[in-house]
């Protein structure tokens, strides 16, 4: 099961600077909406705020909307991680160079993996995640080897309890 955007903090420390900012906006983002989605719930309990009724319906599909993380295999043997809430679209867009700069360089592209999720928020979490793993580690998980996915998990340094 992928983790919510809200426990992102507990693995930041794997990721970028920009990614851990990518994050954070993820998570602001989320808080924002579900704060808003509370206090307009709350306000449209009473009889002369109803019309706040269609605000939270709005706000309800937008926190809702599903989405995918995927991974791409370029004309050059590259892969490239992505989100998205519309994956024949996104491919679409790829293919006739629209899609980011990355694969707009490296055509064709061909859609090799993806993940669906339940809220966006979550494929974008999960895109940061798998962009940070080695290419062995998407290998495994493209896949379906969860034995050699979590061994190459594993932190290899010295100082580890298991090499020592």
């Amino acid at each position: 099961m992928a983790q919510s955007p809200r426990d992102f903090r507990s693995v930041a420390g794997r990721f970028s600077d920009q990614q851990a900012k990518d994050l954070l906006l993820v998570e602001l983002k989320y808080l924002i909406l579900t704060v808003a989605k509370k206090i307009i719930h709350f306000l449209s309990m009473t009889d002369f705020l109803g019309p706040l009724r269609v605000i939270e319906a709005t706000l309800n599909k937008n926190m809702m909307k599903s989405g995918y993380m995927y991974i791409l295999l370029c004309a050059d043997g590259t892969y490239y991680t992505g989100s998205t809430t519309d994956m024949e679209l996104r491919l679409q867009q790829h293919q006739n160079g629209e899609g980011a700069n990355f694969t707009s360089k490296r055509l064709p592209v061909e859609l090799l993996y993806f993940e669906f999720f339940q809220n966006v928020a979550e494929a974008f979490y999960r895109e940061k995640q798998v962009q940070g793993w080695s290419r062995k580690k998407k290998e495994a998980l493209m896949s379906g080897f969860s034995t050699e996915l979590r061994k190459l998990a594993e932190c290899m340094n010295e100082t580890h309890c298991k090499n020592r």
